[in-house]
């Protein structure tokens, strides 16, 4: 790795990116687009269904 770190090529990608020291973590400064509305319900909550009986024979 000394090899790799005295030739400069060792992160030399994040240089020319401008990713250098003292670099903000990009998910605490990005910037997405807004959720758009959920649509309207189509029925029931299928999340909380209805309980079923089943009958029992004895």
């Amino acid at each position: 790795m000394s090899e790799l770190e005295d030739s400069g090529l060792l992160g030399g990608y994040r240089r020319e990116l401008g990713w250098g020291n003292g670099r903000a973590l990009g998910a605490r400064t990005a910037v997405g687009p807004e959720f758009p509305e959920p649509p309207p319900s189509r029925g029931p909550d299928l999340a909380y269904p209805a309980p079923v009986t089943v009958p029992t024979d004895h």
